[in-house]
């Protein structure tokens, strides 16, 4: 018996008259699910061996989004899936995430994410592990890869927000030039006629 369907059990255990239904996995990457319903709430898990638990509960769920919540446990996830339905609570994506968060949302492990940059598993380690030690070149290269955009967003005194534009010099396109002045001629270039 593996993690989710240990869940499984313990979730109608201790939400009796609940359904529990599992989807495995057509292949070995793929993550298996578990849908709980009880009258007309769902709570939809995720589960991938060795990258824990995601759960969603939004009020109007959409298929294939991805968790909004990622728990490390069953037992952590049993608790939560049943504090969802005691309260009638749902989940909510997350407003800011570490890249390591953002990195498994978007279903990837280090070693998938080092592939696409061409760089080794243990250096997107030490990217997770320390951002703030990279340069902001590395880190976008790491969101870019996960088929997402980096955007920095200046929150000014009054609570305005501007976003700053940081595509990459070399793909936008160049200003247009305004066009000179004629040319006077140098003071030592009339002095000699």
């Amino acid at each position: 018996m593996n993690q989710i369907e240990a869940l499984k059990e313990k979730i109608e255990a201790r939400l009796p008259g609940v359904k529990a239904v599992i989807d495995r996995p057509r292949h070995r990457r793929a993550p298996w699910m578990l849908d709980v319903h009880s009258n007309d709430r769902v709570v939809a898990l995720e589960w991938r061996a060795h990258r824990g638990f995601g759960i969603s509960a939004a009020a109007a769920h959409a298929y294939g989004e991805g968790p909004d919540e990622i728990l490390a446990s069953p037992e952590d996830a049993a608790d939560r899936v049943l504090a969802l339905f005691e309260t009638g609570g749902t989940t909510a994506p997350p407003t800011s995430v570490t890249l390591s968060g953002l990195r498994e949302h978007c279903r990837l492990s280090q070693a998938e994410l080092a592939q696409r940059l061409r760089v080794s598993q243990a250096r997107v380690s030490a990217l997770e592990k320390n951002p703030p030690r990279s340069r902001l070149t590395t880190i976008r290269k790491a969101i870019e890869a996960l088929g997402a955009r980096v955007e920095i967003r200046a929150i000014l005194p009054n609570r305005q927000a501007i976003s700053l534009d940081l595509s990459d010099a070399r793909t936008r396109r160049p200003r247009p030039r305004p066009l000179k002045a004629q040319a006077r001629p140098s003071r030592k270039s009339e002095k000699m006629r």
